[in-house]
C-alpha cells in the first residue's frame, strides 16, 4: 500500500493486526480500496474536466490561428498579385522606352545619313519632286505683294520654298 491515500475515516490505524479478526481486516481492506477508488475517480474526473477545458482552449486557439493563417495567406496572395501587376507594368514601360529609344536612334541614324543629301543641285530642283508651278516664272519681274510665291530674282527663296514643301 502506498502512503498516497489517507487512512479510511472512522477507523483507527492498523496496529499490526492485533485484536482484529480476519473478517474485520478484510472489511477494512475493502473499505480502503473503495475509498481509494472514489478518490481516484474524483481525480480522474477533475483531470478530464481540465483536459476538456484545455482542449477547448487549444481548439479555440487553433481556430484563431488557422483564421489568421488564412487571412495572411490571402494578404500574401493579394500582395503577390499587386507585385506581379507592377512587374508587368514596369516591363511594359521598359519595352516602350526601349522602343522609343530604338526609334530615336534609328531616326538619328537616318538623319545622319540624310545630312549628306541636304545640298540640292539645280537638276534636282527641276525634277518631278518639285511642284509644277515652281518651274513657271511669273510674268512680272517682282513677286506680288503678300503672295506665298518665291521671289524669282532670288534663287535662295526658291530653295527655301522647296524645303518648306519637302518637310
Amino acid at each position: 500500500m502506498s502512503n498516497r491515500f489517507p487512512p479510511v475515516p472512522g477507523y483507527p490505524q492498523q496496529n499490526g493486526g492485533k485484536g482484529v479478526s480476519e473478517t474485520e481486516a478484510l472489511k477494512r481492506r475493502i473499505e480502503e480500496v473503495e475509498y481509494r477508488n472514489r478518490v481516484l475517480k474524483a481525480e480522474n474526473e477533475a483531470l478530464k474536466e481540465m483536459m476538456t477545458k484545455s482542449n477547448k482552449k487549444w481548439k479555440e486557439k487553433t481556430r484563431v490561428l488557422e483564421a489568421e493563417n488564412k487571412d495572411l495567406k490571402q494578404k500574401l496572395t493579394d500582395h503577390n498579385a499587386v507585385l506581379d501587376m507592377d512587374a508587368r507594368k514596369l516591363k511594359e514601360r521598359d519595352l516602350a522606352a526601349r522602343a522609343r529609344s530604338d526609334s530615336k536612334s534609328q531616326l538619328k541614324s537616318s538623319m545622319g545619313q540624310n545630312m549628306g543629301n541636304k545640298v540640292i543641285s539645280e537638276d534636282k530642283l527641276k525634277s518631278s519632286d518639285v511642284p509644277r508651278e515652281w518651274h513657271q516664272r511669273p510674268s512680272s519681274s517682282s513677286p506680288r505683294q503678300g503672295s506665298d510665291e518665291p521671289d524669282p530674282s532670288n534663287p535662295s527663296s526658291w530653295y527655301d520654298e522647296y524645303k518648306r514643301y519637302e518637310c
